[in-house]
């Protein structure tokens, strides 16, 4: 079975992946981990996941951690660059960075990194998000300079980062699919509101008075959880090295 360490456990996203490991014959829960001062740690992790007793206690150091064949880190990225990133350098293990909101100067600390573990980070794991570029990437190939191409993104109202790591990745994959294209030509506008899980719209504007639109919708986090435990098996098996999403789903 493989060992899986949970790092921001206490958050949204982290409870239902810990819900789906537990779910997954594969997969053996073997620590929690939160941030210092969190009203749970020392609890035992049926106090966030509302099940009755796994005998799995919430920490707060991800090197005081038992053994683990893989992290997924869910927390954010200041907690990732500042605090968590040291603390993996004493483990050497795979991570599965399940956070967005990275700087330039994160992602080369996240590439020194991966210099010595495997390390995958994607804006999004969605399997359907995936196919949803790919699709937009066969669109955009035949637009011409007269079309506006405009994306829409929608998100909770606590979401920090603005635009959202999809909506970068949407408009980064447009530009290399189409040279044409710059991103100063391709506006983000970001809407935040309710309990919005997440949804992307592209809407291709063109002279003929023509619109196409584009949406992806997600209605739960189960369906970034689900690809985030894919991806921590594929990444299990893979050398030392920074990875992608189209790394994994290639």
């Amino acid at each position: 079975m493989l060992k899986i360490s949970v790092v921001g456990c206490t958050g949204k996203l982290g409870k239902v992946i810990i819900k789906n490991i537990l779910n997954d014959s594969e997969l053996k829960l073997t620590s929690c981990i939160g941030r210092k001062g969190n009203q749970f740690i020392g609890q035992d992790i049926s106090e966030i996941i509302g099940e009755e007793y796994k005998n799995i206690s919430i920490s707060d150091a991800i090197q005081m951690t038992d053994e683990c064949d893989v992290f997924i880190d869910c927390t954010n990225a200041e907690s990732f660059i500042n605090q968590n990133a040291e603390q993996y350098l004493h483990k050497f293990k795979p991570v599965v960075i399940a956070t967005t909101g990275f700087s330039d100067d994160d992602f080369i600390k996240i590439k020194q990194l991966a210099k010595q573990m495997p390390i995958i980070y994607s804006a999004n794991y969605s399997i359907a998000l995936y196919n949803y570029i790919e699709s937009l990437k066969l669109v955009v190939k035949t637009i011409n300079e007269k079309t506006d191409v405009r994306i829409i993104e929608l998100h909770h109202n606590q979401k920090k980062d603005a635009p959202s790591g999809t909506a970068k990745k949407i408009q980064e994959a447009l530009c290399e699919a189409n040279p044409n294209l710059q991103k100063d030509n391709i506006n983000i506008s970001s809407v935040r509101g309710g309990n919005i899980f997440g949804e992307h719209r592209v809407v291709f504007v063109n002279e003929k008075d023509e619109i196409l639109e584009y949406i992806h919708k997600v209605f739960s986090r189960e369906s970034f959880a689900a690809g985030i435990i894919q991806a921590s098996k594929w990444l299990s098996k893979q050398p030392i090295g920074y990875y992608t999403m189209n790394n994994f789903m290639n």
